[in-house]
């Protein structure tokens, strides 16, 4: 496995509901170190049918991941871009356990 190249934040979100209205809060978060790449062709065909549109896929050792929904990556100005997981997939390399999470970019967010 290649140096994991981009330290990205793991959100689990929660949805708790206040005066009927759903709010959206960050429940945990935690920063790791991951390898990014652009998604397949494959993969964004493969997400698309399930009503996505897979952009990144960000692989992380599987201990690290516990079922959050979003990946905060920061960028060079101090923000950070959002994409949510639409699926994690185990792999199983050099002996690691890694698990490649498939990323659907946030817009206008």
């Amino acid at each position: 496995m290649t140096d994991r190249d981009v330290q990205i934040t793991l959100q689990l979100m929660a949805y708790p509901v206040e005066n009927g209205v759903h709010e959206e809060s960050v429940e945990r978060e935690r920063t790791v170190w991951a390898i990014r790449r652009s998604a397949t062709r494959a993969e964004f065909y493969a997400a698309e049918q399930n009503g996505h549109k897979a952009t990144d896929v960000f692989t992380v050792y599987a201990f690290e991941y516990e079922g959050e929904q979003r990946i905060l990556v920061p960028r060079a100005d101090g923000t950070s871009e959002a994409f949510d997981v639409v699926r994690a997939y185990q792999l199983e390399k050099s002996g690691q356990d890694y698990l490649e999470l498939t990323a659907e970019r946030r817009r206008g967010r």
